[in-house]
């Protein structure tokens, strides 16, 4: 006699259940439109004209800002001419010129009825003031800033000699004047400001004297050549960037961040300026430290 087999409902359940699925899983892909290989190229290559015509203003602005150098900065000719000017008008004693003993400063030989004797003048000692009256930016050269100096000061000064045998002294008014061009290298200074620092060079300090000796009425007149990049300190101009930038670093403990902001130091190195206009523009390399 032959007995049907009964399936239990829960395994009849799971034998049709990946059949269910597999007919569903057809049925769901033959409704999806797919397009055909020439419709994919074709919007591809629309899709890419679109893409370029885009990033054109991009490319352009790239073009116009891109450098040899990894930073530029633009200073204003007339805001260094400002602190100039009020390192000028800041004090009256801005340098301080000290005569030392000098013998002799003139002499000339005279003979009078067959006798003859020397007239000579000396310089004791002295201290004269002086005041910076004007500075400003003229042009630049190569990498130098030429800036024009004007200096004047006056003082007295202790003078002695003779004058037809007979010794004297007096105490005359000098007068000291300067105006000279000087050059001037723009250098990077510390927390991103920048120096302006004399080149090593000579300027004429122009001297004038009047003394009365005994009766010896002496005009005299002598440019005395000085150091300018010793006269001058370095000029600091206010700081244009930083010296330090915020870059991301993974975090050092676990939290809902996955990174975290550090501060890393920069130096700058080999800066060059050029003068355009009214503008000095500043170029210069980046090297990032270690934190």
């Amino acid at each position: 006699m032959f007995l049907p087999r009964i399936i239990p409902p829960r395994k009849h359940a799971v034998m049709l259940t990946p059949v269910i699925l597999l007919s569903l899983l057809l049925s769901a892909c033959s409704s999806i439109d797919l397009p055909s290989q020439e419709e994919s190229e074709a919007k591809i290559r629309r899709l890419r004209t679109e893409i370029a015509r885009a990033e054109q203003p991009l490319h352009i602005y790239e073009r116009r800002f891109r450098g040899e150098r990894d930073a530029v900065s633009t200073l204003r000719t007339d805001v260094v001419n400002r602190i100039f000017g009020a390192v000028a008008s800041q004090r009256s004693d801005d340098l301080i010129i000290a005569f030392p003993p000098t013998r002799p400063l003139l002499s000339e030989r005279k003979s009078v009825l067959g006798i003859r004797y020397t007239n000579h003048l000396d310089i004791d000692s002295g201290v004269v003031t002086l005041n910076l009256r004007r500075a400003e930016l003229v042009s630049t050269r190569g990498s130098a800033l030429r800036v024009l100096l004007e200096i004047e000061g006056a003082g007295r000064i202790s003078v002695s000699g003779r004058y037809t045998g007979l010794p004297a002294s007096s105490s005359p008014r000098i007068a000291l004047s300067l105006r000279d061009t000087v050059s001037m290298d723009l250098q990077a200074g510390k927390d991103g400001t920048l120096m302006l620092v004399p080149r090593r060079g000579e300027v004429m300090l122009h001297a004038t004297l009047y003394v009365k000796l005994a009766g010896w009425e002496i005009p005299w007149n002598e440019d005395i050549p000085l150091r300018i990049d010793e006269l001058l300190a370095p000029v600091s101009l206010p700081a244009l960037i930083s010296t330090s930038i915020k870059l991301p670093v993974p975090a050092r403990e676990y939290s809902d961040e996955s990174y975290e902001f550090v501060d890393v130091p920069i130096r700058l190195r080999d800066p060059v300026l050029f003068l355009e206009g009214d503008r000095i523009r500043y170029t210069f390399d980046c090297e990032f430290m270690k934190p």
